[in-house]
């Protein structure tokens, strides 16, 4: 898999075989490769097909794009809408760190004379405050890389 921005295919110039290249736009699409096209779908025209995968969740086949070259670092065989798969993620670690953060914090602030209960509302606004300061800073990296001149990312690799 590869998880991408709607801007993709204005940054990279993978050429689409067939398809919209605005596919990225919906959360529900997914754009193949050719190999990977043939692979699930035969000699059948793949467009507007369901794909399910890891028999969850059902995406909408928008573009087949050519198979990558061989000697590039960037391999995938699907290229899915990366802010809806970030912000799962993110949410998650959320919802696994708020309430060890709270227990701890309640035992901490509980051994103290003078003390105050932990609000939930702090946690909604550290949260969100982390879900959006994390989907900038990957912006802002996946833009800066985007905008160079391949041949300088890649010397420094």
């Amino acid at each position: 898999f590869l998880y991408a921005d709607p801007s993709f295919f204005n940054v990279f110039t993978f050429p689409l075989v067939e398809g919209d290249p605005g596919a990225l736009n919906e959360k529900t699409n997914i754009v193949l490769t050719v190999a990977a096209a043939k692979k699930y779908f035969g000699s059948a025209d793949p467009l507007n097909k369901v794909l399910r995968i890891n028999d969850d969740k059902d995406y909408r086949v928008a573009a087949v794009v050519a198979d990558p070259p061989s000697n590039t670092q960037l391999q995938f065989d699907f290229i899915m809408l990366m802010a809806r798969n970030f912000v799962l993620l993110v949410g998650l670690a959320l919802l696994i760190a708020a309430p060890l953060t709270w227990l701890a914090a309640s035992r901490w602030l509980g051994s103290f004379a003078y003390r105050i209960e932990v609000q939930p509302w702090v946690f909604l606004l550290a949260g969100t405050a982390g879900i959006l300061l994390a989907f900038l800073t990957v912006s802002y990296h996946s833009l800066k890389v985007g905008s160079r001149n391949p041949s300088e990312t890649l010397s420094t690799e």
